[in-house]
């Protein structure tokens, strides 16, 4: 019996061990998970420029007037951000991703310059410029995008067409806004994820932590350092409820954000919309492979729009 007791307890300690070891590395991954999250790999706007050179970017771009401007959150948190002016009446303003800077999204303004707009680009929250703080995945970036917009519409008038684009987190940040107004003419969204669980969970099998200790440690954390969970960064749910226009394009061999992100994302949007698949693309890498398809889409849309808009009136 003597035996049994012992044998049950060595089992029993075991047991706990592994439970306990379990726990530790399901913290560890979360922490991690938060860590990246909050704290991406910052590129500053001097290495964004120097990168941008170096791949032709900026090419065109080099003689344009950039007017720095700053506009400060409700919250106090200050904003940097330049404006370049070319059709005062027709307007875009252009979101970057994680871990970029305002100079992410030149090779986007260009077309849209190309194509008469004044472009107004700004560096998110904890990014270029701007003070070092928590990012937070397109909950506070969105809220952020929206005070950009009466900005702007303060600036260029209310009677201006001012549409937004976002290229990744920039691009959930973008329809993420829409919660706040849908007073825009219209949407471009490059490769948006379909929710901030979507990719945590991604994450997690990236690592070989697919199970839901880690979701959950890291939910947790992102609610207690940042103040948001993953239910606040529902991109397919805010999608659902557009009633501007929008266009989603993603590249086929995205292997950050998958190219399925943007079925779910677009599968329940009702206003009118549109999307384009770029063969061959990486993240955040269809512009450069089929610039001329790039262009020739987002022109076929934007005077899509423009025929919608006259139809109402």
């Amino acid at each position: 019996m003597l035996f049994v007791y012992i044998t049950l307890g060595v089992v029993g300690f075991i047991l706990l061990s592994l439970i306990i070891a379990y726990i530790c590395v399901s913290l560890y991954a979360s922490n991690r998970i938060v860590s990246w999250s909050m704290y991406p790999h910052f590129d500053t706007r001097a290495a964004r420029k120097e990168k941008n050179a170096k791949d032709g970017n900026s090419a065109g771009t080099e003689n344009w007037e950039r007017k720095e401007f700053e506009v400060t959150m409700p919250d106090g948190y200050v904003i940097h951000g330049d404006t370049t002016i070319n059709d005062p009446k027709k307007v875009v303003i252009l979101l970057h991703g994680h871990g970029s800077t305002r100079e992410g999204v030149v090779k986007y303004a260009r077309v849209f310059y190309e194509l008469g707009y004044s472009v107004v680009m700004y560096d998110h929250r904890a990014h270029g410029d701007n003070a070092k703080t928590f990012s937070t995945f397109g909950y506070q970036e969105s809220k952020d995008a929206y005070e950009m917009f009466k900005y702007v519409q303060k600036t260029f008038g209310k009677d201006a067409e001012i549409g937004l684009f976002g290229v990744s987190m920039g691009a959930a940040s973008s329809i993420l806004m829409t919660q706040y107004s849908q007073e825009m003419n219209f949407l471009v969204v490059d490769c948006p994820y379909a929710g901030a669980d979507i990719v945590i969970k991604q994450i997690c099998k990236d690592k070989h932590q697919w199970n839901l200790l880690p979701l959950y440690f890291s939910n947790r954390g992102l609610k207690k350092k940042a103040g948001y969970q993953y239910k606040d960064v529902m991109v397919r749910d805010v999608a659902a409820k557009l009633t501007v226009p929008i266009l989603n394009i993603h590249g086929t061999k995205d292997s950050k954000i998958q190219i399925y992100h943007q079925d779910l994302i677009m599968k329940n949007v009702k206003s009118y919309h549109e999307t384009m698949a770029v063969e061959g693309a990486e993240h955040g890498q269809s512009v450069n492979v089929d610039p001329v398809g790039y262009r020739k889409k987002v022109k076929e849309f934007l005077e899509k729009v423009h025929q919608l808009d006259s139809e109402r009136n």
